[in-house]
Protein backbone atom coordinates (compact mmCIF):
# COMPACT_ATOMS: atom_id res chain seq x y z
CA UNK A 1 0.00 0.00 0.00
CA UNK A 2 1.63 3.77 -0.54
CA UNK A 3 2.09 5.81 1.77
CA UNK A 4 -0.20 7.90 1.89
CA UNK A 5 -2.89 5.36 1.85
CA UNK A 6 -1.31 3.81 4.36
CA UNK A 7 -1.77 6.47 7.25
CA UNK A 8 -5.38 4.89 8.12
CA UNK A 9 -6.77 2.19 8.21
CA UNK A 10 -10.04 1.14 6.73
CA UNK A 11 -12.46 2.03 9.95
CA UNK A 12 -10.35 4.75 11.09
CA UNK A 13 -13.51 7.67 10.97
CA UNK A 14 -16.33 5.12 11.38
CA UNK A 15 -17.16 6.47 14.91
CA UNK A 16 -16.20 10.04 13.94
CA UNK A 17 -19.86 11.37 13.89
CA UNK A 18 -20.52 14.94 13.15
CA UNK A 19 -17.05 15.40 11.43
CA UNK A 20 -18.78 15.77 8.23
CA UNK A 21 -20.62 18.68 9.25
CA UNK A 22 -16.83 20.38 9.83
CA UNK A 23 -15.31 22.63 9.44
CA UNK A 24 -18.45 25.18 9.17
CA UNK A 25 -18.10 26.14 5.41
CA UNK A 26 -16.90 29.18 4.13
CA UNK A 27 -16.36 30.57 0.27
CA UNK A 28 -12.64 30.62 0.44
CA UNK A 29 -11.64 27.42 1.91
CA UNK A 30 -11.99 23.84 2.30
CA UNK A 31 -12.27 20.99 -0.10
CA UNK A 32 -14.50 17.85 -2.20
CA UNK A 33 -12.64 14.79 -2.91
CA UNK A 34 -12.37 13.57 -5.74
CA UNK A 35 -11.34 10.29 -5.03
CA UNK A 36 -7.74 8.10 -5.29
CA UNK A 37 -5.46 7.89 -8.02
CA UNK A 38 -2.59 5.38 -7.73
CA UNK A 39 -0.11 7.11 -4.53
CA UNK A 40 -1.76 10.41 -4.12
CA UNK A 41 -5.48 11.60 -3.02
CA UNK A 42 -7.33 14.05 -5.04
CA UNK A 43 -9.61 16.86 -4.03
CA UNK A 44 -11.34 20.02 -5.79
CA UNK A 45 -9.68 22.77 -3.81
CA UNK A 46 -12.58 25.42 -2.71
CA UNK A 47 -9.83 28.02 -2.28
CA UNK A 48 -8.37 27.68 -5.81
CA UNK A 49 -11.13 26.32 -7.71
CA UNK A 50 -8.77 23.75 -9.06
CA UNK A 51 -8.34 19.72 -9.08
CA UNK A 52 -5.28 18.98 -6.52
CA UNK A 53 -3.41 15.67 -6.57
CA UNK A 54 -2.09 15.33 -2.84
CA UNK A 55 1.12 13.23 -2.02
CA UNK A 56 3.01 12.57 1.11
CA UNK A 57 5.08 15.13 0.38
CA UNK A 58 1.82 17.56 0.19
CA UNK A 59 0.05 17.09 2.83
CA UNK A 60 1.82 19.11 5.32
CA UNK A 61 0.61 22.22 7.61
CA UNK A 62 2.07 24.95 5.40
CA UNK A 63 0.88 23.32 2.01
CA UNK A 64 -2.39 22.50 3.34
CA UNK A 65 -3.14 25.83 4.56
CA UNK A 66 -1.46 27.58 1.14
CA UNK A 67 -4.07 25.18 -1.06
CA UNK A 68 -7.19 24.38 1.01
CA UNK A 69 -7.24 27.51 3.06
CA UNK A 70 -5.64 29.30 6.41
CA UNK A 71 -9.39 29.82 8.03
CA UNK A 72 -10.26 26.20 7.21
CA UNK A 73 -7.58 24.53 8.24
CA UNK A 74 -7.64 26.17 11.94
CA UNK A 75 -10.98 25.28 12.34
CA UNK A 76 -10.23 21.52 10.95
CA UNK A 77 -7.17 21.24 12.94
CA UNK A 78 -9.12 22.20 16.26
CA UNK A 79 -11.42 19.89 15.95
CA UNK A 80 -9.06 16.62 15.90
CA UNK A 81 -7.52 17.99 18.88
CA UNK A 82 -10.55 19.49 21.08
CA UNK A 83 -10.47 16.56 23.34
CA UNK A 84 -13.20 18.21 25.28
CA UNK A 85 -15.67 18.45 22.39
CA UNK A 86 -13.89 14.40 21.47
CA UNK A 87 -12.57 12.50 24.17
CA UNK A 88 -11.12 10.08 21.82
CA UNK A 89 -9.35 13.18 19.33
CA UNK A 90 -5.93 11.90 20.85
CA UNK A 91 -6.15 8.76 19.28
CA UNK A 92 -7.54 9.74 16.25
CA UNK A 93 -4.82 12.50 15.43
CA UNK A 94 -4.21 16.27 16.29
CA UNK A 95 -3.30 19.16 14.13
CA UNK A 96 -1.94 19.00 10.14
CA UNK A 97 -1.80 14.95 11.10
CA UNK A 98 -5.21 15.01 12.10
CA UNK A 99 -6.03 17.06 8.88
CA UNK A 100 -4.32 15.29 6.78
CA UNK A 101 -5.67 11.25 8.06
CA UNK A 102 -9.22 13.51 7.39
CA UNK A 103 -8.91 13.90 3.67
CA UNK A 104 -7.18 10.48 2.75
CA UNK A 105 -10.64 9.23 4.59
CA UNK A 106 -12.93 11.25 2.60
CA UNK A 107 -10.96 10.85 -0.74
CA UNK A 108 -10.95 6.64 -0.23
CA UNK A 109 -14.80 7.32 0.39
CA UNK A 110 -15.23 8.70 -2.77
CA UNK A 111 -13.50 5.90 -4.51
CA UNK A 112 -11.28 5.45 -7.35
CA UNK A 113 -10.53 8.82 -9.25
CA UNK A 114 -10.72 8.95 -13.33
CA UNK A 115 -9.39 11.99 -15.13
CA UNK A 116 -12.62 11.99 -17.04
CA UNK A 117 -14.72 13.13 -13.81
CA UNK A 118 -12.35 16.39 -15.17
CA UNK A 119 -14.30 19.01 -17.21
CA UNK A 120 -12.43 22.04 -17.98
CA UNK A 121 -12.64 24.51 -20.73
CA UNK A 122 -15.65 23.97 -23.12
CA UNK A 123 -19.45 23.10 -23.41
CA UNK A 124 -20.39 20.06 -21.80
CA UNK A 125 -23.49 18.03 -21.93
CA UNK A 126 -25.38 17.73 -18.44
CA UNK A 127 -27.74 14.81 -17.07
CA UNK A 128 -30.42 16.96 -18.10
CA UNK A 129 -29.38 17.37 -21.76
CA UNK A 130 -28.93 21.39 -21.63
CA UNK A 131 -25.14 22.54 -21.48
CA UNK A 132 -22.50 23.58 -18.51
CA UNK A 133 -20.40 25.75 -20.11
CA UNK A 134 -16.96 26.51 -18.22
CA UNK A 135 -14.63 29.14 -18.13
CA UNK A 136 -13.50 32.54 -15.56
CA UNK A 137 -17.28 31.74 -15.20
CA UNK A 138 -19.17 28.55 -14.92
CA UNK A 139 -22.60 29.15 -16.29
CA UNK A 140 -25.30 27.24 -18.33
CA UNK A 141 -27.05 27.49 -21.82
CA UNK A 142 -30.27 29.47 -20.44
CA UNK A 143 -27.69 31.90 -19.19
CA UNK A 144 -27.96 30.80 -15.37
CA UNK A 145 -24.57 31.14 -13.39
CA UNK A 146 -23.17 28.13 -11.15
CA UNK A 147 -20.22 27.90 -8.68
CA UNK A 148 -17.24 26.40 -9.61
CA UNK A 149 -16.32 22.32 -8.20
CA UNK A 150 -18.34 19.08 -8.14
CA UNK A 151 -21.71 18.81 -9.68
CA UNK A 152 -22.94 15.51 -10.05
CA UNK A 153 -20.71 13.03 -11.13
CA UNK A 154 -18.07 15.61 -12.73
CA UNK A 155 -15.85 18.67 -11.31
CA UNK A 156 -15.58 21.58 -13.09
CA UNK A 157 -12.29 23.63 -12.40
CA UNK A 158 -11.84 27.35 -12.98
CA UNK A 159 -10.72 26.76 -16.46
CA UNK A 160 -9.35 29.54 -19.35
CA UNK A 161 -11.38 32.42 -20.43
CA UNK A 162 -13.66 31.66 -23.37
CA UNK A 163 -13.68 35.58 -23.68
CA UNK A 164 -17.27 35.52 -23.65
CA UNK A 165 -20.05 34.27 -20.98
CA UNK A 166 -23.39 34.74 -19.60
CA UNK A 167 -23.79 38.53 -20.16
CA UNK A 168 -22.00 38.42 -23.86
CA UNK A 169 -24.84 39.44 -26.56
CA UNK A 170 -25.56 37.30 -28.61
CA UNK A 171 -25.05 37.83 -32.71
CA UNK A 172 -27.81 39.11 -34.89
CA UNK A 173 -29.19 38.30 -38.05
CA UNK A 174 -27.23 40.89 -39.48
CA UNK A 175 -24.00 39.80 -37.47
CA UNK A 176 -24.65 36.11 -39.43
CA UNK A 177 -25.03 37.45 -42.63
CA UNK A 178 -21.94 39.55 -42.18
CA UNK A 179 -20.21 36.34 -41.61
CA UNK A 180 -21.45 34.32 -44.37
CA UNK A 181 -20.95 37.39 -46.78
CA UNK A 182 -17.09 36.97 -46.18
CA UNK A 183 -17.07 33.56 -46.81
CA UNK A 184 -19.33 33.26 -50.08
CA UNK A 185 -16.93 35.63 -51.41
CA UNK A 186 -14.27 33.17 -51.98
CA UNK A 187 -14.54 31.07 -55.86
CA UNK A 188 -16.29 27.46 -54.17
CA UNK A 189 -16.57 24.78 -56.41
CA UNK A 190 -19.32 23.41 -54.84
CA UNK A 191 -22.38 24.73 -53.25
CA UNK A 192 -23.31 25.35 -49.62
CA UNK A 193 -19.61 26.05 -49.02
CA UNK A 194 -19.47 28.55 -47.11
CA UNK A 195 -22.68 27.85 -45.42
CA UNK A 196 -21.24 24.22 -44.25
CA UNK A 197 -17.82 26.47 -42.96
CA UNK A 198 -20.00 28.63 -40.57
CA UNK A 199 -21.18 25.29 -39.29
CA UNK A 200 -18.12 23.95 -38.52
CA UNK A 201 -17.27 27.10 -36.33
CA UNK A 202 -20.33 26.25 -34.47
CA UNK A 203 -19.42 22.47 -33.81
CA UNK A 204 -16.00 24.12 -32.06
CA UNK A 205 -17.93 26.27 -29.73
CA UNK A 206 -19.64 23.00 -28.17
CA UNK A 207 -17.54 20.33 -29.15
CA UNK A 208 -16.71 18.73 -25.89
CA UNK A 209 -20.66 18.28 -25.94
CA UNK A 210 -21.67 16.87 -29.65
CA UNK A 211 -21.05 12.82 -30.25
CA UNK A 212 -19.37 13.75 -33.54
CA UNK A 213 -16.93 16.19 -34.56
CA UNK A 214 -16.69 16.68 -37.76
CA UNK A 215 -13.20 17.91 -40.05
CA UNK A 216 -12.81 19.93 -42.99
CA UNK A 217 -10.22 20.34 -45.85
CA UNK A 218 -9.92 23.58 -47.58
CA UNK A 219 -7.85 22.64 -50.74
CA UNK A 220 -7.18 24.80 -54.10
CA UNK A 221 -4.56 26.25 -56.13
CA UNK A 222 -1.93 28.58 -54.69
CA UNK A 223 -4.08 32.48 -54.41
CA UNK A 224 -7.02 30.86 -54.01
CA UNK A 225 -7.60 32.39 -50.58
CA UNK A 226 -7.20 29.88 -48.05
CA UNK A 227 -4.42 31.36 -45.81
CA UNK A 228 -7.03 33.86 -45.97
CA UNK A 229 -10.04 32.12 -44.71
CA UNK A 230 -8.13 30.47 -42.29
CA UNK A 231 -6.54 34.05 -40.64
CA UNK A 232 -10.63 34.47 -40.55
CA UNK A 233 -11.52 31.74 -38.80
CA UNK A 234 -8.59 32.09 -36.36
CA UNK A 235 -10.05 35.39 -35.64
CA UNK A 236 -14.18 34.34 -35.36
CA UNK A 237 -12.58 31.67 -33.38
CA UNK A 238 -11.13 33.74 -30.57
CA UNK A 239 -9.93 31.25 -27.49
CA UNK A 240 -11.24 28.60 -29.23
CA UNK A 241 -8.75 28.07 -32.16
CA UNK A 242 -5.72 26.18 -31.84
CA UNK A 243 -3.33 26.98 -34.95
CA UNK A 244 -0.54 25.26 -36.50
CA UNK A 245 1.71 24.65 -39.42
CA UNK A 246 2.41 22.09 -40.85
CA UNK A 247 1.51 18.87 -39.32
CA UNK A 248 1.92 18.48 -35.87
CA UNK A 249 2.23 15.64 -33.47
CA UNK A 250 0.05 13.39 -31.80
CA UNK A 251 1.76 14.20 -28.33
CA UNK A 252 1.72 17.82 -29.52
CA UNK A 253 -1.63 17.95 -30.01
CA UNK A 254 -2.48 16.49 -26.67
CA UNK A 255 -0.08 19.39 -24.82
CA UNK A 256 -2.04 22.14 -27.29
CA UNK A 257 -5.34 20.91 -26.14
CA UNK A 258 -4.50 19.60 -22.53
CA UNK A 259 -6.13 22.90 -20.59
CA UNK A 260 -8.83 23.74 -23.73
CA UNK A 261 -9.99 20.59 -25.55
CA UNK A 262 -13.06 22.32 -27.06
CA UNK A 263 -11.25 23.74 -29.61
CA UNK A 264 -10.67 23.89 -33.50
CA UNK A 265 -7.29 23.00 -34.25
CA UNK A 266 -6.44 25.20 -37.56
CA UNK A 267 -3.76 23.41 -40.23
CA UNK A 268 -1.81 26.00 -42.63
CA UNK A 269 0.69 24.23 -45.74
CA UNK A 270 -1.04 20.81 -45.09
CA UNK A 271 0.52 19.13 -47.92
CA UNK A 272 0.84 15.52 -49.45
CA UNK A 273 4.02 13.71 -48.37
CA UNK A 274 3.72 9.94 -48.47
CA UNK A 275 7.16 10.04 -45.70
CA UNK A 276 5.69 12.35 -43.51
CA UNK A 277 4.78 10.11 -40.63
CA UNK A 278 3.15 13.62 -38.86
CA UNK A 279 0.47 13.76 -41.26
CA UNK A 280 -0.86 10.21 -41.41
CA UNK A 281 -0.53 11.20 -37.72
CA UNK A 282 -2.90 13.89 -37.72
CA UNK A 283 -5.22 11.83 -39.83
CA UNK A 284 -5.26 9.52 -36.38
CA UNK A 285 -5.46 11.95 -34.11
CA UNK A 286 -9.15 13.15 -36.36
CA UNK A 287 -10.25 9.99 -36.38
CA UNK A 288 -10.06 9.77 -32.16
CA UNK A 289 -11.37 13.26 -32.35
CA UNK A 290 -14.03 12.33 -34.48
CA UNK A 291 -16.07 10.22 -32.07
CA UNK A 292 -14.58 10.14 -28.37
CA UNK A 293 -17.09 9.93 -25.93
CA UNK A 294 -16.68 11.37 -22.61
CA UNK A 295 -16.46 7.64 -21.14
CA UNK A 296 -13.89 6.66 -23.45
CA UNK A 297 -10.18 6.40 -22.42
CA UNK A 298 -9.22 7.84 -25.61
CA UNK A 299 -5.39 7.35 -27.65
CA UNK A 300 -3.56 4.93 -25.11
CA UNK A 301 0.15 5.31 -26.25
CA UNK A 302 2.77 3.45 -23.78
CA UNK A 303 5.70 5.06 -21.92
CA UNK A 304 9.12 4.56 -20.99
CA UNK A 305 7.96 4.58 -17.06
CA UNK A 306 6.39 1.39 -18.64
CA UNK A 307 2.67 3.03 -17.57
CA UNK A 308 -0.05 4.42 -20.42
CA UNK A 309 -0.38 7.46 -21.67
CA UNK A 310 -3.76 8.39 -22.82
CA UNK A 311 -4.53 11.94 -24.98
CA UNK A 312 -8.19 12.64 -24.93
CA UNK A 313 -8.97 14.87 -28.08
CA UNK A 314 -12.33 16.08 -28.28
CA UNK A 315 -11.17 18.92 -31.46
CA UNK A 316 -12.73 19.46 -35.13
CA UNK A 317 -10.28 20.11 -37.37
CA UNK A 318 -9.99 23.00 -40.22
CA UNK A 319 -6.90 22.03 -42.66
CA UNK A 320 -6.07 23.60 -46.09
CA UNK A 321 -3.03 22.66 -48.83
CA UNK A 322 -2.33 22.96 -52.26
CA UNK A 323 -1.80 19.29 -52.18
CA UNK A 324 -3.70 17.74 -49.48
CA UNK A 325 -2.94 14.05 -50.83
CA UNK A 326 -5.30 10.58 -51.00
CA UNK A 327 -7.43 9.74 -47.79
CA UNK A 328 -7.84 6.64 -46.54
CA UNK A 329 -11.54 5.36 -46.75
CA UNK A 330 -11.53 6.15 -42.54
CA UNK A 331 -10.80 9.44 -43.33
CA UNK A 332 -13.19 10.06 -46.13
CA UNK A 333 -16.39 10.32 -44.25
CA UNK A 334 -14.67 12.18 -41.93
CA UNK A 335 -13.42 14.75 -43.52
CA UNK A 336 -15.33 17.00 -45.59
CA UNK A 337 -13.15 18.50 -48.73
CA UNK A 338 -14.22 21.95 -50.08
CA UNK A 339 -12.69 23.03 -53.12
CA UNK A 340 -11.72 26.45 -53.90
CA UNK A 341 -10.92 28.40 -57.32
CA UNK A 342 -8.62 31.04 -57.72
CA UNK A 343 -9.78 34.67 -56.35
CA UNK A 344 -7.88 36.53 -59.26
CA UNK A 345 -9.87 35.08 -62.14
CA UNK A 346 -12.72 36.44 -60.77
CA UNK A 347 -11.85 39.96 -60.43
CA UNK A 348 -12.39 39.85 -56.69
CA UNK A 349 -10.72 39.70 -53.46
CA UNK A 350 -12.50 38.26 -49.96
CA UNK A 351 -13.63 41.02 -48.59
CA UNK A 352 -12.00 42.17 -44.79
CA UNK A 353 -13.91 43.57 -41.99
CA UNK A 354 -12.27 46.73 -40.21
CA UNK A 355 -10.34 45.73 -37.82
CA UNK A 356 -8.97 41.82 -36.00
CA UNK A 357 -10.35 42.99 -32.69
CA UNK A 358 -14.23 43.58 -34.28
CA UNK A 359 -13.52 40.09 -35.77
CA UNK A 360 -12.98 38.68 -32.74
CA UNK A 361 -15.54 40.46 -31.12
CA UNK A 362 -18.18 39.12 -33.79
CA UNK A 363 -16.75 35.70 -32.79
CA UNK A 364 -18.05 35.57 -29.50
CA UNK A 365 -21.42 36.85 -30.12
CA UNK A 366 -21.42 34.06 -32.55
CA UNK A 367 -20.26 31.88 -30.39
CA UNK A 368 -23.27 33.30 -27.76
CA UNK A 369 -25.87 33.04 -30.33
CA UNK A 370 -24.87 29.51 -30.66
CA UNK A 371 -24.63 28.24 -27.07
CA UNK A 372 -28.31 29.88 -26.27
CA UNK A 373 -29.85 27.75 -28.98
CA UNK A 374 -28.45 24.29 -28.05
CA UNK A 375 -32.07 22.97 -27.56
CA UNK A 376 -33.04 23.50 -31.30
CA UNK A 377 -29.44 22.26 -32.65
CA UNK A 378 -29.83 18.91 -30.70
CA UNK A 379 -33.46 19.00 -32.66
CA UNK A 380 -32.23 19.70 -36.47
CA UNK A 381 -29.48 17.57 -36.00
CA UNK A 382 -31.93 14.42 -35.51
CA UNK A 383 -33.53 15.98 -38.76
CA UNK A 384 -30.46 16.21 -40.70
CA UNK A 385 -29.57 12.83 -40.08
CA UNK A 386 -32.61 11.26 -41.38
CA UNK A 387 -32.82 14.01 -44.56
CA UNK A 388 -29.37 12.51 -45.18
CA UNK A 389 -29.56 9.20 -44.75
CA UNK A 390 -32.75 9.37 -47.38
CA UNK A 391 -30.75 10.31 -50.07
CA UNK A 392 -28.40 7.65 -49.95
CA UNK A 393 -25.87 8.98 -47.10
CA UNK A 394 -23.94 6.17 -44.61
CA UNK A 395 -24.64 6.43 -41.24
CA UNK A 396 -21.22 8.18 -40.94
CA UNK A 397 -21.69 10.56 -43.63
CA UNK A 398 -25.22 11.36 -42.11
CA UNK A 399 -23.71 11.88 -38.85
CA UNK A 400 -20.31 14.37 -40.35
CA UNK A 401 -23.20 16.23 -42.50
CA UNK A 402 -25.86 16.31 -40.16
CA UNK A 403 -23.38 18.54 -37.51
CA UNK A 404 -22.57 20.65 -40.19
CA UNK A 405 -25.86 21.51 -41.92
CA UNK A 406 -27.36 21.31 -38.29
CA UNK A 407 -24.84 24.15 -36.92
CA UNK A 408 -25.34 26.08 -39.96
CA UNK A 409 -28.97 26.03 -39.50
CA UNK A 410 -29.05 26.69 -35.95
CA UNK A 411 -26.76 30.09 -36.70
CA UNK A 412 -29.15 31.28 -38.89
CA UNK A 413 -32.76 30.30 -37.66
CA UNK A 414 -34.26 30.99 -34.19
CA UNK A 415 -36.25 27.64 -34.76
CA UNK A 416 -35.16 23.79 -34.88
CA UNK A 417 -35.10 22.82 -38.52
CA UNK A 418 -38.53 20.91 -39.33
CA UNK A 419 -38.13 17.66 -41.59
CA UNK A 420 -39.26 19.12 -44.19
CA UNK A 421 -37.00 22.06 -43.97
CA UNK A 422 -34.19 19.29 -43.61
CA UNK A 423 -34.72 18.07 -46.66
CA UNK A 424 -35.10 20.90 -48.90
CA UNK A 425 -31.72 22.29 -47.43
CA UNK A 426 -29.93 18.77 -48.04
CA UNK A 427 -31.65 18.91 -51.97
CA UNK A 428 -30.44 23.05 -52.09
CA UNK A 429 -26.81 21.70 -51.43
CA UNK A 430 -26.64 18.82 -53.54
CA UNK A 431 -26.04 16.48 -50.37
CA UNK A 432 -26.81 13.39 -52.50
CA UNK A 433 -24.67 14.12 -55.17
CA UNK A 434 -21.18 14.79 -52.90
CA UNK A 435 -22.08 11.23 -51.33
CA UNK A 436 -22.35 9.23 -54.34
CA UNK A 437 -18.76 10.90 -54.97
CA UNK A 438 -17.49 10.67 -51.45
CA UNK A 439 -17.68 6.74 -51.85
CA UNK A 440 -14.95 4.46 -51.07
CA UNK A 441 -14.02 1.76 -48.74
CA UNK A 442 -11.40 -0.22 -46.94
CA UNK A 443 -12.55 -3.18 -49.17
CA UNK A 444 -12.68 -1.28 -51.94
CA UNK A 445 -9.23 0.25 -51.42
CA UNK A 446 -7.94 -3.22 -51.61
CA UNK A 447 -9.60 -4.33 -54.72
CA UNK A 448 -8.43 -1.33 -56.31
CA UNK A 449 -4.93 -1.78 -55.01
CA UNK A 450 -4.75 -5.03 -56.61
CA UNK A 451 -5.77 -4.34 -60.15
CA UNK A 452 -3.85 -1.25 -60.55
CA UNK A 453 -0.46 -3.04 -60.10
CA UNK A 454 1.01 -3.59 -63.72
CA UNK A 455 2.79 -7.16 -64.34
CA UNK A 456 4.41 -8.46 -68.03
CA UNK A 457 2.28 -11.44 -69.37
CA UNK A 458 3.55 -13.70 -71.96
CA UNK A 459 2.26 -14.72 -75.03
CA UNK A 460 -0.73 -11.89 -75.65
CA UNK A 461 -0.20 -10.03 -79.02
CA UNK A 462 2.60 -11.84 -80.50
CA UNK A 463 4.90 -11.41 -77.44
CA UNK A 464 5.45 -10.20 -73.74
CA UNK A 465 3.17 -7.18 -72.38
CA UNK A 466 2.78 -5.00 -69.77
CA UNK A 467 -1.00 -5.02 -68.27
CA UNK A 468 -2.36 -4.05 -65.14
CA UNK A 469 -4.40 -6.24 -63.23
CA UNK A 470 -7.65 -5.08 -63.73
CA UNK A 471 -6.69 -5.11 -67.65
CA UNK A 472 -5.59 -8.62 -67.55
CA UNK A 473 -8.56 -9.78 -65.92
CA UNK A 474 -10.87 -8.27 -68.07
CA UNK A 475 -8.89 -9.91 -71.72
CA UNK A 476 -9.74 -13.28 -69.45
CA UNK A 477 -13.69 -12.04 -69.25
CA UNK A 478 -13.96 -10.83 -72.74
CA UNK A 479 -12.22 -14.13 -74.27
CA UNK A 480 -9.58 -12.43 -76.50
CA UNK A 481 -6.22 -13.72 -77.61
CA UNK A 482 -3.71 -14.90 -75.02
CA UNK A 483 -6.32 -15.41 -72.78
CA UNK A 484 -4.97 -18.70 -72.24
CA UNK A 485 -1.26 -17.45 -70.81
CA UNK A 486 -3.32 -14.83 -69.41
CA UNK A 487 -4.72 -17.27 -66.99
CA UNK A 488 -1.51 -19.09 -66.86
CA UNK A 489 -0.01 -16.04 -65.08
CA UNK A 490 -2.38 -14.81 -63.14
CA UNK A 491 -2.58 -18.87 -61.58
CA UNK A 492 0.98 -17.79 -60.38
CA UNK A 493 0.13 -14.45 -59.14
CA UNK A 494 -2.48 -16.11 -56.86
CA UNK A 495 -5.46 -15.57 -59.03
CA UNK A 496 -8.49 -17.13 -61.46
CA UNK A 497 -11.24 -15.96 -63.09
CA UNK A 498 -14.15 -17.67 -63.92
CA UNK A 499 -17.78 -17.58 -63.93
CA UNK A 500 -20.26 -18.47 -60.94
CA UNK A 501 -22.47 -21.73 -61.50
CA UNK A 502 -25.43 -20.32 -59.82
CA UNK A 503 -25.38 -16.03 -61.06
CA UNK A 504 -23.35 -16.65 -63.98
CA UNK A 505 -21.36 -13.07 -63.08
CA UNK A 506 -17.70 -13.49 -63.35
CA UNK A 507 -15.46 -14.04 -60.34
CA UNK A 508 -12.53 -13.70 -59.04
CA UNK A 509 -10.36 -16.00 -57.19
CA UNK A 510 -7.81 -14.56 -54.92
CA UNK A 511 -5.05 -17.02 -52.92
CA UNK A 512 -5.98 -16.22 -49.23
CA UNK A 513 -1.99 -17.42 -47.62
CA UNK A 514 -0.59 -13.96 -46.18
CA UNK A 515 2.61 -16.09 -47.18
CA UNK A 516 2.14 -16.19 -51.16
CA UNK A 517 5.36 -14.58 -52.40
CA UNK A 518 3.53 -13.11 -55.95
CA UNK A 519 0.29 -11.87 -53.80
CA UNK A 520 2.57 -9.77 -51.16
CA UNK A 521 5.06 -8.28 -54.20
CA UNK A 522 1.62 -7.37 -55.82
CA UNK A 523 0.59 -5.77 -52.37
CA UNK A 524 3.75 -3.67 -51.53
CA UNK A 525 3.84 -0.57 -50.48
CA UNK A 526 0.40 -1.21 -48.95
CA UNK A 527 -1.78 -1.83 -46.08
CA UNK A 528 -1.76 -5.50 -47.32
CA UNK A 529 1.53 -5.93 -47.91
CA UNK A 530 2.02 -8.54 -45.10
CA UNK A 531 -1.34 -10.18 -45.91
CA UNK A 532 -5.38 -9.89 -44.47
CA UNK A 533 -5.95 -9.08 -48.08
CA UNK A 534 -8.47 -11.93 -48.21
CA UNK A 535 -10.59 -10.53 -45.27
CA UNK A 536 -10.91 -7.54 -46.94
CA UNK A 537 -12.00 -9.11 -49.95
CA UNK A 538 -14.53 -11.03 -48.70
CA UNK A 539 -16.56 -8.11 -47.74
CA UNK A 540 -17.15 -7.37 -51.66
CA UNK A 541 -20.47 -8.50 -53.04
CA UNK A 542 -20.33 -12.32 -53.19
CA UNK A 543 -17.54 -12.58 -51.35
CA UNK A 544 -17.07 -15.92 -49.11
CA UNK A 545 -14.46 -18.25 -48.75
CA UNK A 546 -13.75 -21.85 -50.30
CA UNK A 547 -11.32 -24.52 -51.33
CA UNK A 548 -10.24 -24.31 -54.97
CA UNK A 549 -7.49 -24.93 -57.19
CA UNK A 550 -6.10 -22.08 -59.12
CA UNK A 551 -4.20 -23.75 -62.21
CA UNK A 552 -3.57 -27.05 -64.01
CA UNK A 553 -1.62 -29.03 -61.88
CA UNK A 554 -1.78 -27.14 -58.79
CA UNK A 555 -2.62 -27.97 -55.61
CA UNK A 556 -6.15 -26.56 -53.70
CA UNK A 557 -5.83 -24.16 -51.00
CA UNK A 558 -8.17 -21.77 -49.33
CA UNK A 559 -9.42 -19.14 -51.47
CA UNK A 560 -11.08 -15.75 -51.46
CA UNK A 561 -14.08 -15.51 -53.90
CA UNK A 562 -15.59 -12.54 -54.93
CA UNK A 563 -18.03 -10.73 -58.10
CA UNK A 564 -15.95 -8.60 -59.91
CA UNK A 565 -17.34 -4.83 -60.52
CA UNK A 566 -20.39 -4.92 -63.26
CA UNK A 567 -17.85 -2.67 -65.26
CA UNK A 568 -15.37 -5.97 -66.06
CA UNK A 569 -18.79 -8.58 -66.32
CA UNK A 570 -20.26 -9.52 -69.64
CA UNK A 571 -23.22 -12.01 -69.95
CA UNK A 572 -22.29 -15.70 -70.07
CA UNK A 573 -23.26 -18.24 -72.29
CA UNK A 574 -26.72 -19.82 -71.27
CA UNK A 575 -26.80 -17.52 -68.02
CA UNK A 576 -29.98 -15.75 -67.18
CA UNK A 577 -30.42 -12.67 -68.42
Amino acid sequence: MSAVLSLVGDDYFDDIGDIDDLPPEEPTGGFDALGVDKDAVVVFSHLQKSVLRLRSSDLKELNLRLRLGSTWFEECANFMSNAKKDPDAGRKGNGAAGVAKYIIAKAQDAGVYTPAMERRAGAWRDADGGLVINGEVLWRDDGSTMEHGLHGSFVYPQSTPLGYGPDTSAATPTDVERVLEVFRSYNWQVPGAAEMVLGWLGTVFVATALRRRPHVLLTGPRGCGKSTMLEQVKLLLGRHAAPVTGSPTLAGLQQLLQDHPSRGVLIDEFEADGRNARRRGVFEAARASYSLQEGDAGVVKGSTSGEAKTYRLSAPFLACGISPGPMEPADVSRWLVLELGRLSGRGDVAPQLPAPGELQQLGQALARLFIGRWPALKTSLERFHVAIRSVGGDARQADTFSHLLASYWTFAHAHSASTEEAAQLVEQFRIGARLSTQGGSDEDECMNALFTRVCTFAGVDGGAVKLSIGEAIKRVVDGLPGKQGIESRLAQLGMRVGPGKASGRFRLLVANSPNHTELRRLFGGTKWSQGGWSLLLRRLPGGHETTQRLGSGMVTCKVTSFELPSSMQRPVAGSPR
